[in-house]
């Protein structure tokens, strides 16, 4: 009977997931695409939402992270972080691939950080192919330090608080009767 509607309707589990993941999809979303992107002292955007994808990947499920990532990259496009590209395809494919070791991994620290760095490397290079796209040629130097270096850094560190804010709001989330058995 697990995940079918109950007799009482919406799982009260579900609407605790969409509601925590709506506001924070939105606050960091609109923090990404205005205050970041403006920030001058960044060498480049720090993709909240990718870190956001991978943290409820590990802390909740492949499922739950998916349906973020799908929402994320709409949202991401609707506001206009990069004109309109293939955000959701990106962190569809973030959350799918992280899925996987992630439910062999303990939802801790390091798990987050080790499933977060081929992740923030996949994001940097869709930046660059996207770069690519609109400008033409570069060198690999100029990817390198330019997109691929500070985006990894920058969404690393911003994301890091991000992982600790959600770890702690997940017991909130579960049912109260999971809550008691467990």
């Amino acid at each position: 009977m697990k995940g079918r509607l109950r007799k009482g309707g919406i799982p009260p589990g579900l609407v605790k997931r969409v509601a925590l993941y709506g506001v924070l999809l939105l606050l960091l979303a609109a923090a990404q695409c205005s205050f970041f992107a403006r920030l001058r002292h960044l060498p480049a955007t720090p993709d909240l939402i990718l870190g956001l994808v991978v943290a409820v990947t590990l802390l909740d499920s492949r499922k739950s992270g998916i349906g973020v990532a799908i929402a994320g990259g709409f949202l991401i496009d609707a506001l206009g972080s990069v004109g309109v590209s293939l955000s959701p395809i990106l962190y569809v494919t973030v959350a799918v691939l992280v899925g996987f070791p992630a439910q062999k991994m303990l939802p801790r620290f390091f798990s987050w950080l080790i499933l977060m760095l081929p992740s923030v490397l996949c994001g940097g290079v869709y930046g660059c192919a996207r770069l690519w796209m609109r400008l033409g040629a570069f060198s690999l130097s100029e990817a390198l330090t330019g997109v691929l270096l500070p985006g990894v850094v920058s969404t690393l560190i911003l994301c890091m608080p991000l992982y600790g804010l959600l770890r702690l709001c997940m017991p909130l989330l579960r049912d109260p009767r999971e809550r008691s058995l467990g």
